[in-house]
């Protein structure tokens, strides 16, 4: 009999043996996966931070822009001319056809009001006719003249010899 309480015992032990590591296995696979769902909870914190300080450092650079475009304001609203003084911009551009020896015919067409963001424009009309390279001297004069010109389209014809040119643009305002 010693024998078959020998073997009951042994059955009991190791039974409870098995019973208890399948009892830590659980655990430790409970407990590993609470640890790898905290790691990525962890993980989506520390890039939200991250994200968070990089908008707070643009937001920082933001402003220090804003205080560098606000002291230059002046000097580019003061870089455009009024509204009232583009009445001279035909004359200027009369004078650049003369030096240049281009016959010249000038009209403006709609106007947009300036606003606290944008600047004001007109658009022109402008037709000119003599030879191409001194076209060209002409255009590179009105590019650097005091006017902010927007070049939309130009036309070229030629014919005979004579060229024609139409420009359509823009010229900017306060």
């Amino acid at each position: 009999m010693q024998d078959a309480d020998f073997k009951e015992w042994l059955m009991w032990h190791a039974g409870g043996g098995a019973v208890l590591l399948i009892v830590l296995g659980v655990i430790i696979l409970w407990v590993g996966s609470d640890i790898a769902s905290r790691v990525t909870q962890i993980q989506a914190q520390r890039q939200q931070l991250e994200n968070r300080l990089a908008a707070l450092d643009s937001l920082v650079a933001l402003r220090s822009g804003e205080e560098q475009a606000a002291a230059m304001l002046p000097q580019l609203q003061a870089a455009l001319p009024s509204k009232d003084q583009l009445i001279n911009f035909s004359q200027f551009l009369q004078s650049l056809a003369a030096a240049d020896k281009l016959t010249l015919g000038f009209s403006f067409g709609a106007e947009t009001a300036s606003t606290a963001q944008m600047p004001g424009s007109a658009s022109f009309t402008a037709t000119l006719s003599g030879s191409y390279a001194n076209f060209l001297k002409f255009l590179s004069a009105a590019e650097t003249g005091p006017y902010y010109i927007d070049t939309h389209s130009i036309d070229v014809t030629s014919e005979n010899g004579k060229t024609g040119i139409i420009v359509h643009g823009s010229v900017y305002s306060q």
